[in-house]
């Protein structure tokens, strides 16, 4: 019986010490390619261990927002050869059905606040062993407007 009252106060402390990611913070900032907003993409961060990863999508202005990322040093990559193609002014048509009028490529409606503008990018950021983006992420929210550089070349 002794044991378990010395047993249980570690295994509580332990259950309590908290996990491997940024509960209730968040990561966010601005991507731009040599000064300008990219308006649409994948930005992707991924722990040193590839352990965790998460992404989210880009806004029209070159925004993100990760909520609840995992904590310590992290390798960023962005991504818009997927949106390659994509009509570079969408129409705008209102209907019942998309009240917002944005309609992308191939007739598919925008989702609000969803950049679907493909803008190219050097190929090396499309990948977190390539990209160089290393960022440390502690608790709380933090901000990473991240630059890419059209001459970009891995060092």
């Amino acid at each position: 019986m002794k044991k378990l009252f010395l047993t249980l106060p570690l295994l509580i402390a332990l259950g309590c010490a908290g996990d491997e990611f940024n509960r209730s913070g968040s990561v966010s900032g601005k991507v731009l390619l040599d000064g300008t907003p990219i308006p649409g993409g994948t930005i992707t961060l991924e722990t040193l261990t590839n352990k965790h990863n998460c992404s989210c999508e880009l806004t029209p202005e070159g925004t993100y927002r990760i909520n609840e990322p995992p904590l310590g040093e992290c390798v960023f990559s962005v991504r818009t050869s997927h949106l390659k193609g994509a009509v570079a002014n969408p129409t705008i048509t209102k209907t019942k059905e998309n009240p917002n009028g944005m309609v992308g490529s191939a007739g598919m409606m925008m989702p609000k606040g969803v950049g679907l503008i493909y803008k190219k990018i050097p190929e090396l950021y499309e990948s977190s062993k390539t990209s160089g983006l290393k960022f440390v992420i502690s608790q709380g929210n933090q901000q990473f407007d991240i630059d890419l550089k059209s001459d970009y070349q891995k060092p």
